[in-house]
């Protein structure tokens, strides 16, 4: 059976709906085979782009904070990879992945929210020795476990994911 191009018009129209429609539920709007590239793309997002309506100091708080290479940290993907993010900026992204992990249209699909707060979490965990969070040793380790097993992660999400783990 053969899908015409109006039923895909159609098709994809519904999902544009869906997408729009702020009622929808977000498990309804993305596909997992879209998360990997979701992921990819959230960690090139600014900070202050989604979490200047957190902090209204984020500014501040970025201001003299470089990579190794001299570069400003920007990004999520640029904090993620600080051998020595500060804590505070941390907590703001957990907040931000708590906050678009809950039904009914956060910023990105619960997936990728929920694997940006075990990651963060990680990372402070792994590179800060702190914890960000009240979750016990075992639930960390099931999160850990569970972000390191989608497919969607790539190695370098895994590899800090086990040195977090490790470091529980």
């Amino acid at each position: 059976m053969s899908v015409s191009a109006e039923d895909s018009s159609l098709t994809d129209l519904n999902r544009l709906a869906r997408l729009v429609d702020s009622t929808a539920d977000d498990r309804e709007l993305w596909r997992p085979e879209e998360f990997g590239a979701i992921f990819r793309h959230q960690l090139t997002v600014p900070l202050r782009t989604d979490l200047g309506g957190l902090d209204p100091r984020l500014g501040e708080k970025l201001k003299g904070l470089h990579m190794p290479d001299g570069r400003p940290v920007a990004t999520f993907g640029d904090l993620l990879r600080h051998p020595a993010p500060p804590v505070a900026l941390l907590d703001l992204v957990k907040e931000f992945a708590k906050k678009s992990g809950r039904p009914g249209r956060g910023h990105v699909p619960p997936e990728v929210a929920t694997m940006l707060y075990y990651l963060t979490i990680g990372v402070a965990l792994f590179r800060c020795g702190h914890r960000l969070t009240r979750l016990d040793a075992s639930t960390l380790r099931e999160g850990f476990h569970w972000a390191r097993s989608q497919l969607w992660a790539d190695e370098a999400t895994r590899e800090l994911l086990r040195c977090a783990e490790d470091h529980l």
